[in-house]
């Protein structure tokens, strides 16, 4: 994937600091009725959903499903805020 624009870039750092930080993987995928597929991110206590929209649901039943929804809301947060300050210095080095 040629990180070309701001939003590649979030995906990417979010990537990095959810698998670094939150020691999250991939574990499975979700079919939504129509037809489209979310990745599942989990490690032993956070699980959730990303959608294509930056959409986070989590999908664990019992009392840290809304930490967990914080800390991966927190996440893509901070991603997004580390992307859009590396993101003019990286397209300012390529032109």
């Amino acid at each position: 994937m040629k990180i070309n624009t701001k939003e590649k870039l979030q995906i990417l750092i979010f990537g990095l600091n959810a698998g670094r930080d939150l020691d999250v993987l991939y574990s499975g995928s979700k079919n939504l009725s129509d037809g489209t597929i979310y990745p599942i991110f989990s490690n032993d206590d956070l699980q959730f959903t990303l959608a294509l929209d930056g959409t986070i649901e989590s999908t664990i039943d019992d009392s840290s499903e809304l930490s967990d929804m914080y800390t991966a809301k927190g996440c893509i947060a901070c991603s997004i805020e580390e992307a859009n300050e590396l993101y003019p210095k990286i397209f300012k080095l390529e032109k």
